[in-house]
This record gives structure tokens, C-alpha cells and sequence, in this order.
């Protein structure tokens, strides 16, 4: 369960304004784990019955299951852990993209949403806006208004006293390395216990065997 609800949280984080502004893919991490997840439920299932009517079929069926299921989430956390590790440079430059492209709607809307709720502006600091906003008025350059806390319609420049100074890079970056480093983690959590079933499904197989006049069907 653990696995299908982070997968859920990761398609609604990435179907936020956060991950617009670091044009992530949407649906591939949080469309994994659900996948992963569910197949681990069903494969438990798969388990209980066979345990329950000690079914040599049920038995080599969950082997099989859990040996796919285990490929899968090693695949999973291999993946996780090394795009956690290069999500720095790749945020980064998707930022640096999403900024150049102001202009078009989403973009403007997503950076709009996510510097206002991380009282950040720009990708490293507000001077990143100097590529869209060159026009200088009587004090300082402007800022989308976005980077400061307007009030009474004011316009927000680079001299603003309560202007956004840290980047969003940095806040982004992490909270998208923690859930990427979350998945890979479960993935690894869920490798586990389904070696562990494989184990278990081959020791109850050989009990079972070894029992005097005991025939699995």
C-alpha cells in the first residue's frame, strides 16, 4: 500500500506548477510504483491461497510472480537512486528553460504559483529575471510581481525591501530528490520482503514434499 499511495502522491506532484517550472515528466515515477504496488498486493493474494491449500500451481505460479515483480522494483530503485543523485543538473537546466519561455502561458502561470508559495523568485536568485525583464524604471529593474508580496497593486523590482531573494532551484531540487530517493527506497523495501516470499513459497514446497504420504496437487 505504502508504494501505490506514494505512487498517487507523485502524480499529483507532478501534475503541480512545481514541476511545470522543471518540466518533469508526469506520469512515468507515480504510474511505476501504483503498477509495482498493485502487482505486489495481487502476488500476496496469490501467496495466501496458495499457502492456504498448499496448491504446488499457486506455488510455482507466486515464485515466478515474485521473481517478475522482484526484477521490476530492483529495476525501480536503480532508477530512483540514480536520477535522485543527477536531479540537481537536470532540474536546473529545465528551470533555466521554463524561465527563457516565460512568455507562454503555463510557464508564466507555473512559475507565478510556485515562487508565491515558496517565497522564491527566479532559478538562483531574482537576477535570473534580467533576461525577461530588462525595461529599468526610476529605482531597481522589475521582477514578475510574483517575487514579492505585493500590496496595493504595487509593481515588484529588484530593490523591492521584501523581494524574494533565494532561488527556487534549491527548494525544488531537494523536495524532488526526497521523493525520488522515497520511491527508490520503497522499491528497495519491496525487493526484499518479496525475496523473502520467494523463500518462503520454496521452503513451504519442500515441507510439504517431505511430508510421509503427503502428495502437493
Amino acid at each position: 500500500m505504502a508504494q501505490i499511495t506514494t505512487g498517487a502522491s507523485f502524480l499529483s506532484y507532478r501534475s503541480s506548477p512545481e514541476a511545470e517550472i522543471m518540466y518533469l515528466n508526469r506520469a512515468t515515477p507515480g504510474a511505476s510504483l501504483i503498477v509495482a504496488g498493485s502487482l505486489l498486493l495481487l502476488s500476496a493474494v496469490l501467496g495466501f491461497v496458495g499457502a492456504r491449500n498448499v496448491s504446488w500451481p499457486w506455488l510455482c505460479v507466486l515464485g515466478a510472480a515474485l521473481s517478475l515483480l522482484t526484477a521490476l522494483q530492483i529495476v525501480i530503485a536503480v532508477v530512483g537512486f540514480v536520477e535522485a543523485s543527477s536531479v540537481g543538473d537536470k532540474v536546473h537546466r529545465s528551470m533555466l528553460y521554463t524561465l527563457g519561455h516565460h512568455e507562454i502561458d503555463r510557464f508564466r502561470s507555473a512559475w507565478d504559483t510556485a515562487q508565491r508559495k515558496h517565497n522564491c523568485c527566479g532559478v538562483d536568485g531574482f537576477t535570473d529575471w534580467d533576461i525577461r525583464f530588462t525595461h529599468r524604471p526610476a529605482h531597481g529593474k522589475y521582477v514578475p510581481n510574483s517575487c514579492c508580496p505585493i500590496v496595493n497593486e504595487e509593481l515588484c523590482t529588484d530593490t523591492h525591501k521584501l523581494l524574494y531573494r533565494t532561488g527556487c532551484h534549491t527548494i525544488l531540487a531537494k523536495k524532488e530528490r526526497g521523493m525520488l530517493t522515497t520511491a527508490a527506497s520503497l522499491a528497495v523495501a519491496a525487493a526484499v520482503l518479496e525475496m523473502l516470499g520467494i523463500v518462503s513459497a520454496i521452503l513451504l514446497s519442500t515441507i510439504y514434499q517431505e511430508k510421509p504420504g503427503y502428495q502437493l496437487y
